[in-house]
């Protein structure tokens, strides 16, 4: 706040009366401006996240293999012989929907200019994840959030 209490001669000259009262608000206005940027950047990324890792119900459709099979690792199969599900699923074939995905699961692999089993086409791009990853129900959360993932089909490499 600026503190008017400091008496200075009316006839002073020197405008150290001023010089005091602009620099106080100068400091005022840059704090303003920092706890606005803090706040802007805090829900910015809050809202960016909550949007990705937000998948309704009807997302989870999307996921046409049986998560229920798969252990706390992602695993599947008798206990002396656990493997991993692998998954397929296509996206545009651009280098920001590749960066967004990559992102989200680092398990993916991208294969242009194959159509898989799940049959993407041209402009798509085919990408294979595995669920033996450290929280593998929030990647395939994140996944099915996605727009543009349609369909996420177990893979079976045939």
């Amino acid at each position: 706040m600026i503190n008017h209490s400091v008496r200075f001669h009316p006839y002073d000259r020197s405008g150290a009366y001023l010089k005091k009262i602009w620099a106080e608000t100068n400091m005022m206005y840059h704090y303003r401006r920092l706890v606005f940027l803090s706040l802007l950047l805090t829900f910015g990324y809050a809202a960016f996240f909550i949007g990705q890792g937000s998948a309704s119900a009807d997302s989870w459709q999307k996921v046409t293999f049986d998560m229920s099979r798969l252990d706390e690792n992602g695993l599947y199969g008798p206990p002396n012989g656990k493997r991993a599900l692998s998954y397929e699923f296509c996206i545009p074939n651009t280098k920001k929907h590749k960066a967004e995905v990559k992102r989200i699961d680092s398990t993916i692999q991208f294969i242009p200019v194959s159509p898989g089993r799940i049959g993407c086409d041209r402009h798509e791009c085919l990408c294979i994840g595995s669920t033996h990853q450290k929280d593998f129900k929030l990647v395939l959360q994140n996944l099915v959030g996605l727009e543009y993932v349609k369909l996420i089909n177990e893979c079976f490499f045939e």
